[in-house]
This record gives structure tokens, C-alpha cells and sequence, in this order.
């Protein structure tokens, strides 16, 4: 029928089609033109697509067209640039933005949008800033977003030069002349300058001068003819004194002080020792520097008060330290220092400053810590000058008690408890406490412990006849057993020590299943009980299968422990699937079970709920179509669904189970056969839905 109207259009002539569209377009304008009245418009208000912006608002009309569009279609950027000439004059010297603008002014700058609609975006976030030949950097990167801190707020973002000046005040007026502002200034921050001020031949910064702000010199920010002279800056502290002198001589600009004037040019007085670290002033009182005294009491105090009036202070004392004093005692005959009295300060023995005639006895300086329980003996018979403790006294002489063990370390006042040294009682309980409170009335301490160390105790266990210690009890302290100290008397039974963990059926016959070397059970008892730990089974601990700390059980199966996720489908026959060793992969073989072998890419599926999702293993339909409904029902080359006359839910008629693609299908064409290039052609290009 179609073909038909076909052949009757092509005998038409052209001259006829011309005819009719001609009068279909006559129609269609004059129509547009009765609209466009009704409206209140001319037909200019149909062809055009809006009203163009506030800033074109100067050509709008249907006679105005071709001022920017040309005949033919195109919107030219001639036709722009015969406008904005100052564009065009940009990009002829190739300065500014588009100089380097890629693509046609429309796709930046569209019209007919509206009136209101401004032609000029700008992302100001993502404006490239360095396309326009000025790159922003620095605090200027800073207002990246603030357009108008530069370019005002009338719109337009030429007539800008890149001098500084150009939007910051010069504050520094002329004294520059034609410099340029970065010279010493950089974009970062005007402040601190980037002035080289250490490299300039007239006066280069060093020392504390590096750290003055530029403000200190050049005041008023004033920075030619800046005097370079000291005391135009720095007060003059010597008021006149060094006349003719300049004070790089004496100082330095790293500091004021100290002085780097050499003392030991002056051959009046060179300083040593100590005086080489005192501050001038401390010499030099009211900055007077000439005519000083060089005498040592000139400046320092005589604290001897002319005990030693003719004596020079140099004899015992240098300019290096006062104290201490180089007076050597060992030359005098009267009291030789020795040992301690050596590290003793002068003024403790010569109190008050007194050097002469001092008695020499101990007790004249020390106290006497015995209170005259030994006046019949002099004090070094016991102790030295090299410390008063420990006493020299030797007590492995005293037949009474002589010290052996821990006894020798033992500090005096341990057992001399208020200094008493004679008549002491000498029993073992007269200094340490009875931890054993009255059990062994009728032993001595010695037969368990020695002076060496009260722990461990010399005890010997294997002697005793009710419990031998043997193994890990060798190694356990005696307090572990003897907890509340008592050693008579006590239950020899395991669980009097040892709390089991578990429902004990025999308290007492802890043996059966552990020795005193290791608590731990014996690897192989499970197997020997029938229950050999292989497998995950073998990292578990006990109370995870044994909870409640019960051992004893009757005959156990797999769910006792593990929930039976089949449902007690395949009863209690778990291993015929699975090993204690790994619960995945299943064992099970389709092929030994008779039914459904797997074959092709079901031989892949590593996981079997993929197929057995509802976790139903038992009495499943084998059809495809049970597992692959989606793929049936979604597929839409050949729309099987719509057709299931004649694709069937046999899925195995037209697919392999070896094919993981579907695309392999055998499907019979014989009802049609395929012959020629129809033999070769995909399935679509025939059946285009």
C-alpha cells in the first residue's frame, strides 16, 4: 500500500513540489504575521529569540539583524569587533585576555536572554587571572574573588595599567624616581621590604642593625640622606670622653656590649680571671673609664679586717674565684686538711671571719653522737676524715657478734636504734619480726633461713616425708602454697592449692588427666576418648566446646556444637559434606550423587547458595528456567517472554551450559532456513526489536 503512494509521489514533477512548498511557506508567514498582531508585536517578535541585554538594547529590531548576524546564518566576531573596538585593538597588539581567547565571542558572550541579562560572566573562582597577561599572586591572590578592589564596580575590566601605582598611593612620593615599586617591595607583603640593605657600598646593615625596623632610621619615611653616623642615632654614653675616637673601636654593631676594647693592651691593668666576665660598669662606676684605681681593695670589700695586714690578697686568693682560697693547708703544721675536711667550706671552721688561734679537737666542731659512751677513746679509732660513715670499726673482731650475709650491709642505726652501741641483745627476734608467729618455738632460725638472704628459705622439701616438691613445684615460691604463712598442717590434696575450672567428677584424682609438670591436657586424650582434635577444631580452646566448664558428656554429633543450617535435611551425616578441617568448600560431589551433574560454567560456581539460595538442597526442580527466570524474562533479542510459543523455558534446546555468554545458541531455523549471507547475519539485524 505504502509502495504504492510511493510510486504515485515520484511522478509528480518537480515543478508542481516546488509549487506547494512556496505556498505552504506564504501560508505559514501570513499566519504569523495575524499572531504576531494579536500580540501586539511585528513579525520581527517571532523570529527572534528574545529580547537582547540592557547593553545592546540600542539594536533591537528585526532591522537591526544583520548588524551582528550575517545572512546565511553565523554570528561573526568581525560583526563584534567593528563594535568594541578597543577589543579589537587589544588583539591586534595581543595584549589582554583575548589576545589568547580560544573559539568565537558567542560562546562567551550570548544575548536575546533578556534585558536584565548581563552578556559578561565570569566565574571568579575559577578565572584564570594569568590568560590576561597578569598573573595573581600573593595578597593579590588573596582577592582572586573580589574583582572590583581593582577594577572598580561599573562592569568594566579594562583601562588598567600593571604599574603598582596604578592602584596603591606612592608613600614614598619622588625620592624613587623611575625605580620600579618591586625593586624592594614583592606581592607577598609590603612589609618587611625586599631592599638588599647588605650589599649597599654606603652603609651596610650588620648585626643588631639586621634586626632594626626601617621605620628607626629613616623616620618620616625619609630614606635618602640618611645620616650614617653613631651618635646622630645612638645617645653618646661616654659624654666626651673618647673625643676623636670613633666607636667602631670599642664596639660592635652585633651589640653594644660587650666592649670589644683589648684589656690587655693596657699595661696598667690586664684583666684576668674573673675579671675578664664582669661588666664594665661594675669597674667603671657613672661611666667614668680613666684614672680607675687599681688596687684590689679599691673595689672589693677586706673581709679578713687586717688579720692579714701584711699579707698581699694575691698570696691566697687569684682573680680566677675568691673562693676557694689557695692558702694550702697541708703547710700547716698545726691541723692538716684531710679526707672530708678538704670539701669544707673556710667559714664553717673559721665562723665569723677568724682565721687565728682556733682550737683543733673534733668535738670543737662536731657533736658528739655517742654522748660519751666511748670517752676513753678517740674519735678516729672508728671513723676517718674521708666521712664519719661508715665507722671504721671493725665487728668481725667482736667475738660476741660478728657480722656475715645481709647483716654486713645493714646500716648501724638498723640495729643501734638510738645510738645505743654496748649491751644489745643478740637473738634473731630482738631486730626482725616472727613471720612464722610461734610455729617453730622449738627450733632456730638458722635451720630454714641464713644471714645471706631470709628468702629463699635453705628448707630442704625432699626430706619431707607428707609432700615431696617435683617439678613445677620446684620453681613456686614458698608464700604461693603458704599463703597466710602457715606451714603445719596443711591439706597435701591438689584442690586444696588449685581451683579446677571444670565440674570435678573425682575432686581427688586430678592425676588422670594432669602432672605436675603441665596443667595442660595431653594432645592425644581426645583421641583416645574417641574424639581426635583435627582441623579448626584443633585451635580452639577447651571451654569453647566445653561450656560451663562441663567435660563429661554423652555421645556428641556435629549439632550439638554447630547449628545445623540444612535444616536436618541430610540428618546427622554432616561429614559426608564437610571436614573438621574446613566447613568450606563442601566436600559433596554432584557427580556422586547421581542427579544434576555439573557440567560446563555450573562447574564454576564455587558457592552453592548461589543455586540452593533458600537453602533447600533437596527435591529442587532441574529446569533452567527455576534458577535463570531473570535472564528468561529480561531478554528482549529474541523477546523470549512475548514468544514462549516458540522459545520454551527448555532453555538447553537453544543454549549450552558451556557457554557463559548465552551468545552461542543452537536455535533451529528451519521453519525459515537460513541461507546465503542470511546464514552469517546476527539474530538483530532481521528481528530489529
Amino acid at each position: 500500500m505504502i509502495l504504492r503512494h510511493y510510486k504515485g509521489f515520484r511522478r509528480l514533477r518537480w515543478k508542481e513540489i516546488i509549487t506547494i512548498l512556496i505556498f505552504l511557506w506564504s501560508f505559514g508567514i501570513y499566519s504569523g504575521n495575524i499572531l504576531a498582531q494579536e500580540k501586539g508585536q511585528g513579525i520581527g517578535g517571532l523570529i527572534s529569540p528574545g529580547k537582547l541585554s540592557n547593553a545592546h538594547s540600542d539594536i533591537e529590531g528585526i532591522n537591526n539583524c544583520t548588524k551582528c548576524h550575517q545572512l546565511g546564518g553565523g554570528v561573526p566576531d568581525s560583526k563584534c569587533l567593528d563594535c568594541h573596538n578597543k577589543i579589537r585593538e587589544r588583539i591586534e597588539k595581543g595584549k589582554g585576555l583575548h589576545a589568547n581567547a580560544e573559539g568565537k565571542c558567542f560562546k562567551c558572550h550570548t544575548d536575546h536572554k533578556g534585558k536584565h541579562f548581563s552578556i559578561v560572566e565570569i566565574d571568579k573562582d575559577k578565572f584564570e587571572h594569568e590568560k590576561t597577561g597578569y598573573k595573581l599572586e600573593g595578597k593579590h591572590y588573596d582577592i582572586k574573588s573580589k574583582c572590583s578592589k581593582c577594577h572598580g564596580t561599573k562592569g568594566s575590566y579594562l583601562g588598567l595599567n600593571q604599574e603598582c601605582t596604578s592602584c596603591h598611593k606612592n608613600r614614598h612620593a619622588d625620592q624613587f624616581g623611575s625605580k620600579k615599586c618591586l625593586e624592594c617591595h614583592d606581592v607577598k607583603a609590603w612589609k618587611p621590604a625586599i631592599y638588599n640593605h647588605f650589599e649597599k657600598p654606603k652603609f651596610k646593615l650588620t648585626g643588631k642593625h639586621k634586626d632594626v625596623e626601617c621605620a628607626k632610621c629613616h623616620r618620616d619615611d625619609k630614606f635618602k640622606g640618611t645620616t650614617t653616623i653613631c651618635s646622630d642615632c645612638h645617645k653618646n654614653e661616654h659624654k666626651d670622653q673618647f673625643l676623636g675616637r670613633k666607636c667602631e673601636e670599642c664596639h660592635k654593631s652585633e651589640g653594644w656590649k660587650p666592649s670589644k676594647y683589648d684589656h690587655e693592651k693596657n699595661k696598667k691593668f690586664k684583666l684576668t680571671g674573673k675579671h675578664k666576665d664582669i661588666l664594665c660598669a661594675k669597674c667603671h662606676r657613672k661611666g667614668l673609664y680613666q684614672n680607675i684605681g687599681a688596687e684590689c681593695i679599691d673595689c672589693h670589700k677586706n673581709l679578713h679586717k687586717e688579720q692579714f695586714a701584711d699579707l698581699k690578697c694575691t698570696e691566697c686568693h687569684k682573680t680566677k674565684e675568691w673562693k676557694p682560697s689557695t692558702y694550702k693547708h697541708e703547710k700547716n703544721l698545726n691541723f692538716k686538711l684531710t679526707g672530708k675536711h678538704k670539701d669544707v667550706k673556710c667559714a664553717l671552721c673559721h665562723e665569723k671571719g677568724k682565721f687565728r688561734d682556733r682550737e683543733r679537737a673534733c668535738t670543737s666542731c662536731h657533736k658528739d653522737e655517742h654522748k660519751k659512751q666511748f670517752a676513753e677513746k678517740k674519735c678516729d679509732e672508728c671513723h676517718k676524715t674521708e666521712g664519719w660513715k661508715p665507722s671504721t670499726y671493725k665487728h668481725e673482731d667482736n667475738q660476741k657478734f660478728k657480722l656475715t650475709g645481709k647483716h654486713k650491709d645493714v646500716l648501724c642505726s638498723k640495729c643501734h636504734e638510738k645510738k645505743v652501741f654496748r649491751d644489745l641483745e643478740r637473738t634473731c627476734a630482738s631486730c626482725h619480726k616472727d613471720k612464722h608467729e610461734g610455729q617453730f618455738k622449738k627450733r632456730i632460725c638458722e635451720d630454714c633461713h641464713k644471714t645471706e638472704g631470709w628468702s629463699p628459705s635453705t628448707y630442704d622439701h625432699s626430706k619431707n616425708m607428707r609432700f615431696k616438691l617435683s617439678d613445677k613445684h620446684k620453681d613456686i615460691k614458698c608464700s604461693i602454697c603458704h599463703s597466710d604463712g602457715k606451714f603445719a598442717g596443711l591439706d597435701t590434696s591438689c584442690g586444696a592449692c588449685h581451683k579446677p575450672n571444670h565440674k570435678v567428677e573425682r575432686p581427688k584424682e586430678c592425676e588422670r588427666c594432669h602432672t605436675v609438670k603441665t596443667w595442660k591436657l595431653d594432645p592425644t586424650i581426645h583421641a583416645k576418648r574417641g574424639f581426635p582434635l583435627i582441623g579448626g577444631h584443633a585451635k580452639l580452646g577447651c571451654s569453647d566446646c566445653h561450656k560451663d566448664a562441663a567435660y563429661k558428656q554423652p555421645a556428641v554429633s556435629c549439632a550439638t556444637c554447630h547449628k545445623d543450617i540444612h535444616y536436618n535435611q541430610f540428618g546427622m551425616f554432616c561429614k559426608d559434606c564437610h571436614s573438621p578441617v574446613k566447613w568450606k568448600p563442601s566436600t559433596f560431589t554432584h557427580a556422586k550423587a547421581g542427579y544434576f551433574g555439573l557440567g560446563g560454567v555450573h562447574r564454576l560456581i564455587a558457592d552453592c547458595s548461589k543455586c540452593h539460595s533458600s537453602g533447600q538442597y533437596k527435591n529442587l526442580s532441574l529446569e533452567c528456567y527455576n534458577c535463570h527466570k531473570k535472564n528468561y524474562e529480561g531478554t528482549t533479542m529474541p523477546p523470549h517472554k512475548e514468544y514462549s510459543s516458540i522459545f520454551t523455558t527448555e532453555c538447553n534446546k537453544c543454549h549450552k551450559d558451556t557457554d557463559t555468554s548465552f551468545r552461542g545458541i543452537r536455535f533451529d531455523h528451519s521453519f525459515w532456513p537460513l541461507e546465503g549471507r542470511h546464514s552469517t547475519a546476527p539474530c538483530s539485524q532481521c528481528h530489529g526489536r
